[in-house]
């Protein structure tokens, strides 16, 4: 039997520049990945560069509105509907290199911090007590931690939360 229900939802409209458009909100629901499905008019088109929710087009889609349904089998019976207005693109970089956001989990007793650029990553259990520092120059650094839930705060301005086993 299937127990789960949807209020019809309202399509949303959000206005982006071509090389910069962030969806990344709906990119993973209760761990499934989403499905993104973009048209222009009738024409289903691709994006030059996806990357976990974020996309970029070319310049000259600038002005149009494309529309983008975003499915995730998490919830099978649901699609939300993006009507998305490209302005002008921001900069000619490539959307994959700007978004090497660094990544924190952990594997047998060990806190693992990676990352494509140099950040410090400081370690606090739920209390706030600070337990450890890692230094990431660019790739991989660990500590081992016993068993429990952690705080890790990133120079790069964010936090995540890791239970290490």
């Amino acid at each position: 039997m299937y127990l789960r229900s949807y209020t019809p939802q309202a399509r949303r409209t959000i206005t982006a520049p071509a090389d910069r458009v962030d969806l990344s909100g709906e990119y993973t629901v209760q761990g499934a990945t989403s499905v993104y499905t973009w048209r222009d008019g009738a024409t289903e088109i691709t994006p030059t560069q996806s990357h976990e929710g974020r996309f970029s087009f070319p310049a000259a889609l600038s002005g149009h509105t494309l529309t983008c349904e975003v499915t995730n089998a998490a919830y099978p019976k649901l699609t939300l509907t993006y009507d998305v207005t490209l302005t002008a693109p921001t900069a000619n970089v490539l959307l994959v290199a700007n978004d090497a956001r660094p990544t924190v989990h952990s594997e047998r007793g060990l806190l693992i911090v990676t990352s494509e650029r140099p950040l410090t990553a400081r370690v606090y259990t739920l209390t706030g007590v600070q337990v450890g520092t890692l230094r990431v120059q660019r790739g991989e650094a660990s500590l081992a931690l016993p068993p429990g839930l952690y705080i890790v705060s990133l120079s790069d301005g964010t936090a995540r939360k890791v239970v290490v086993e």
